[in-house]
């Protein structure tokens, strides 16, 4: 019985040594709701290209279900007062277009990442992790 306690009291203590990373995206202040489902699918998209294409350099996606990870943004984002309607009619619009894909490419070009260089993306994974940003934050070292 002791022995148990010491285990559970040692894996809070070791658990309160190590800060938990936050898988859970917000919106910008100010955003309109399909501004902030565009955001956090944006990101999302993002951090799902770099961790499965650098999955053999040692990065991967912290939540390994992703399509339960981005409902559990979108809660989070009705938690943030945005209406669970308007989140639904923005999350089909986002998913209807390429324009998220667009500005996806865009925003890696410009961070340096080139199409025929995979090492790139990695290393841009690498610095957004070191960064601590929120596609960062979304991927993990194996």
């Amino acid at each position: 019985m002791k022995f148990g306690v010491l285990v559970v009291i040692g894996a809070l203590v070791l658990a309160g040594c190590t800060e938990p990373v936050s898988t859970s995206l917000k919106a910008r202040e100010g955003q309109t709701a399909q501004q902030a489902v565009d955001t956090v699918l944006q990101v999302r998209a993002i951090s799902l290209v770099v961790g499965v294409a650098c999955r053999g350099q040692g990065i991967t996606l912290r939540d390994a279900d992703y399509r339960a990870a981005v409902a559990r943004d979108v809660r989070n984002l009705a938690a943030q007062g945005y209406a669970l309607a308007d989140l639904e009619r923005a999350s089909k619009r986002a998913n209807l277009n390429d324009r998220l894909t667009k500005n996806a490419i865009r925003y890696l070009e410009a961070r340096g990442v080139r199409k025929d260089d995979p090492e790139t993306l990695c290393a841009y994974g690498r610095r957004e992790m070191a960064a601590g940003t929120a596609v960062g934050r979304l991927l993990k070292t194996t």
